[in-house]
């Protein structure tokens, strides 16, 4: 975000680089004669007076966040400070698009992350800003309006931690802060700076190595951008976290030096352009003595050096987890020589919302990796080794299983001033598979007619391998399977030639790969696969097998691939979930060991306490976060949210050897995220869920008690289908689909769900709670649920249980306080053939308004 010299805007963090791209003369020509620019990247575009707020004349989500972000307005209040123009054409567009996010089908845009933090941002300045004076007070009323929904909509973001590992989460704490400034926000909700500061704190950690001064994103560009973010930050605020501002961004700046092939070409890792520089701002002339450098915790190797002819650069990919503005690019390399790019990275973003960046650009088809059986993987990389033999030689070793039960292992070894040689093993092999080793070449390079000899503008390298593949060379390929593109910008796509090599394998195999400055300069080093066995492997230590042990412990606290798969939607909420857990136990300095050593311990005396866990089982928008905050303000008992147990278990959960029943506890413990208090009692708000019968779980558990929470199959679907259009757009599965299709399938899901909830495999003498009686009785209810759970109840403590959480900050509540939409007849009816039987088994009505 940046700042500006204006009185009235002191203290204030204007939405990056807008205020720049917008207040000025030549935006203000723009809008003046109703077309509007968003960002640099896209041509103007016609608008009307009345303005029809679904245009996407580009068909491209990223214009249309931009167009919903409403930082054009900067370019009004330009010609009001600069030019005397009277501010109403602005109050004019803000009661149009109040209209439109408030009523029947605000398009799909309105309520992205990004525009909603800009639009908070724009709101406020223009609130701060004198021409509000001249506003009627109906209109400053619904600005009011306007903006307490914003932050309202933030406070839900920043509770749902889905963008605390991106630096949306630092814009969403900016225009916090930002609108915290008004007195109307400040008195309607206290606490927001306190949120904004919170949240900030998160988010920062979160994306930033504090070690490593690099941006966890796992993007070049996105690493310029973090140092243009930190710039904008008050001092005190990084102060509060242990950044000292100036220094860390020195240091961020001398990361470029590792970030880039040449003085200042950016290496195209995550959502970076192939053309990408640095600004020769964030250049500081910083060069290393040493030939490569690791980054364990941001998962990057990298060689760089100057030889006679230029810079020679080589960078290994071994993230752990793909990060938001990542790829999935596990063990993928870029190779340069003398300034002239060989091997590289396709690029990113291309165009967000686009099925091209998913099945392609983000995709390990894009990359210079290992295709297996032609499929491609989610699943980021373990770091093997990294070290040095001697001042020539640089080894990087990392593998991964994403195609399991298969592990390919990839050692690089960097030769100076030789190349590079790629030893690919892959262990495990049962059967006949075909490997492809993509190598995605520059652009600008040319292949000789055997693919042994690249060249690039008069400088060359020569590839061979250890053994006989198939060779091909592919360029542009369009439809199901792309192949061979770069990105250089938004939305743009050029041909690369990318050499396939291909083989069949039957048993456990090493494919060597050498890429050489001179044609058969590695011959000598054909031994190097033996001298560079990995350094770390003690083979002494026995395998710990799995099953409940402090081994398996620490794994699942490590994210062990082998209970969750990254780069998944539900593989990366569970994945985040054991993070959250995890920061709250930050401050007792303990290694994931020590962790797993006390947590087995706590999970014993659990045990022979007979400490019970709560499981709300309820179909997602009925009320089981309500339910569950109102029995955690109970002293003893902690809701843990919505906690699922890995396949791994479940899938073995009647085998006696693993003990099944600590492996649970384990599960629940850990997200209790309190090693040493083994009587309090997890609530589990999970949704049901075909891999995790009820039944298991009761009969593998010490003590469980099971709520199930039922509501009107219609309100849920439509709370589902309808009120909740963010979570829609979290799942790229979802994000194509019209609101009745999405309705549909919502209607569907809770179909399904209650025949599942009443089978036979779901019973487990479970207390039933109507949603409708929690409502209107809550005192009541939790009354009844006590007495089923074995707990005293006071008369008096009801009441300080109802007070205490409207008051309780610390948890999830997930309130939707959306008035009920208007449905269409084609929705009623979709609702109606879906769900009156279910409604009729459940002894509820067809709500009136859906008719009967």
């Amino acid at each position: 975000m940046s700042a500006v010299q204006h009185p009235h805007w002191e203290g204030f963090n204007h939405p990056y680089k807008m205020l720049e791209k917008h207040y000025c003369e030549g935006s203000w020509n723009l809008v003046k004669n109703n077309e509007v620019s968003v960002w640099g990247s896209f041509e103007p575009v016609p608008i009307s007076e009345i303005i029809d707020w679904n245009i996407d004349p580009f068909d491209n989500d990223t214009w249309s966040f931009y167009f919903n972000g409403l930082n054009w307005l900067y370019s009004y209040i330009w010609a009001v400070d600069n030019l005397g123009e009277k501010p109403d054409r602005i109050f004019d567009i803000i009661l149009q698009y109040e209209k439109h996010i408030n009523g029947e089908n605000p398009n799909k845009m309105v309520w992205f992350d990004h525009a909603t933090s800009d639009r908070l941002c724009i709101f406020t300045a223009i609130s701060l800003h004198p021409c509000i004076s001249h506003a009627s007070l109906e209109f400053q009323s619904i600005m009011e309006r306007l903006i307490i929904q914003h932050v309202t909509k933030i406070i839900q973001f920043k509770d749902s931690r889905n963008w605390i590992n991106s630096n949306h989460g630092i814009f969403h704490a900016l225009a916090l802060l930002n609108a915290s400034i008004l007195q109307s926000v400040s008195s309607g909700i206290p606490d927001v700076k306190q949120n904004a500061l919170e949240y900030l704190s998160d988010t920062l950690l979160s994306i930033l190595s504090i070690n490593e001064f690099f941006s966890l994103e796992q993007s070049a560009y996105y690493h310029q951008l973090a140092i243009s973010l930190l710039n904008s930050l008050d001092k005190k605020h990084l102060d509060a976290i242990g950044i000292q501002k100036e220094s860390f961004i020195q240091k961020m700046k001398e990361v470029n030096y590792w970030l880039t092939s040449t003085d200042k070409k950016l290496i195209a890792i995550g959502d970076t352009s192939v053309v990408s520089n640095v600004e020769n701002k964030y250049l500081t002339g910083y060069s290393h003595n040493k030939m490569a450098s690791t980054f364990k915790e941001t998962g990057f190797s990298v060689v760089k050096y100057i030889s006679e002819g230029g810079w020679n650069n080589f960078s290994f990919l071994h993230h752990s987890e793909r990060a938001p503005h990542g790829h999935f690019d596990a063990l993928s390399i870029t190779l340069s020589k003398g300034n002239k790019e060989f091997i590289i990275d396709s690029g990113g973003p291309y165009r967000y919302g686009n099925s091209l960046r998913f099945r392609y650009f983000m995709s390990s088809y894009a990359h210079n990796v290992a295709i297996i059986n032609g499929k491609t993987h989610e699943l980021g990389a373990q770091l093997v080794q990294s070290h040095s033999p001697s001042e020539n030689i640089f080894v990087v070793e990392a593998e991964h299983e994403g195609y399991y039960p298969i592990t390919h292992n990839r050692k690089c070894v960097y030769v100076k001033n030789k190349g590079l040689i790629v030893f690919d093993s892959f262990s495990n092999i049962e059967s006949t598979t075909n490997i492809q080793l993509l190598w995605h070449m520059h652009p600008d390079c040319d292949f000789s007619d055997d693919y042994s000899e690249v060249s690039n503008a008069g400088s060359c390298i020569w590839i061979r391998n250890n053994m006989n593949t198939e060779k091909e060379v592919v360029s542009g390929i369009e439809g199901e399977s792309p192949q061979g593109w770069v990105t250089p910008g938004i939305g743009l796509k050029e041909p690369c030639p990318t050499l396939i090599d291909s083989i069949d394998i039957e048993e456990d195999t090493v494919i060597v790969t050498y890429f050489e400055y001179e044609k058969n300069c590695l011959q000598d080093f054909s031994d190097l696969q033996e001298k560079t066995q990995r350094i770390d492997k003690d083979d002494s230590e026995p395998v710990v097998p799995f099953g409940f042990n402090e081994s398996t412990i620490e794994k699942y606290l490590s994210k062990d691939p082998i209970f969750w798969q990254p780069g998944t939607y539900f593989g990366d909420r569970n994945i985040w979930k054991i993070n959250k857990s995890q920061q709250k136990l930050s401050s007792l300095k303990l290694t994931n060991k020590e962790k797993s050593i006390k947590i087995k311990e706590n999970i014993a005396r659990r045990f022979d306490l007979k400490t019970p866990t709560i499981y709300i089982v309820s179909n997602g928008g009925s009320g089981c976060h309500y339910l569950g905050g109102l029995m955690s303000m109970k002293k003893g008992f902690k809701l843990i949210d919505e906690v699922y147990f890995p396949p791994i278990i479940t899938n073995s959960i009647e085998l006696e050897e693993i003990n099944s029943t600590g492996l649970i506890e384990m599960v629940n413990v850990v997200h209790l995220a309190e090693i040493d208090n083994p009587e309090l009692i997890p609530i589990n708000t999970m949704h049901l869920r075909k891999d995790t019968p009820l039944t298991k779980l009761m009969e593998n558990s010490v003590n469980s008690k099971f709520i199930f929470l039922i509501r009107n199959p219609i309100d849920i679907a439509i709370s589902r289908g309808l009120r909740k259009l963010d979570y829609k757009m979290q799942n790229k599965e979802n994000i194509g689909l019209s609101d009745n299709e999405y309705l549909q399938k919502q209607a569907n899901f809770t179909k399904n769900h209650f025949n599942r909830l009443f089978s036979k495999e779901n019973e487990v003498d479970a207390l039933k709670i109507k949603y409708e009686d929690l409502i209107e009785n809550p005192s009541n209810t939790l009354n009844n649920i006590f007495k089923f759970i074995e707990t005293e109840l006071r008369e008096d403590e009801i009441d300080e249980i109802l007070v205490e959480y409207s008051s309780a900050k610390d948890i999830t509540k997930n309130e939707n306080r959306k008035a009920k939409p208007e449905l269409t007849e084609s929705q009623k009816e979709i609702l109606i053939s879906e769900l009156s039987d279910t409604c009729s088994t459940l002894g509820y009505d067809i709500p009136k308004y859906v008719g009967s």
